[in-house]
């Protein structure tokens, strides 16, 4: 997870309103690798938050998103309709022209019966 490589289209979910790109992002002080990690909860694989993170950076590339980093934020439950919730934090770094803003928030990664990302909230 870091860097999302150039290219890539959309098709999958939208990006959730807390990770838009705006006036009130913070503004990143260090680049991506200077940042401090995101703690990773117990109850998530690995697998699956790299699923997720697919899905939240093919989402925030449209806005200008250089960096998208995910880490579990404790365990998955199963909604009424079989799909997964799965909860993560998360980080959105977004270059030029926003000047380096940070988005950092919580995100559920819904995931179907076939391990696909459905939506993100």
């Amino acid at each position: 997870m870091g860097s999302i490589p150039g290219g890539g289209g959309r098709g999958g979910p939208d990006l959730p309103v807390q990770f838009l790109p705006g006036r009130d992002a913070a503004r990143a002080a260090a680049p991506p690798g200077r940042l401090a990690p995101l703690r990773a909860a117990p109850g998530v694989d690995e697998p699956v938050v790299r699923v997720c993170w697919s899905a939240l950076a093919a989402a925030a590339q449209p806005f200008g998103a250089i960096y998208v980093e995910a880490a579990s934020a404790g365990g998955a439950r199963r909604a009424r309709n079989g799909e997964i919730d799965v909860p993560l934090r998360a980080r959105v770094l977004y270059g030029p022209p926003q000047g380096n803003a940070v988005r950092e928030s919580r995100v559920t990664c819904r995931l179907d019966a076939a391990g696909r990302v459905s939506g993100l909230q």
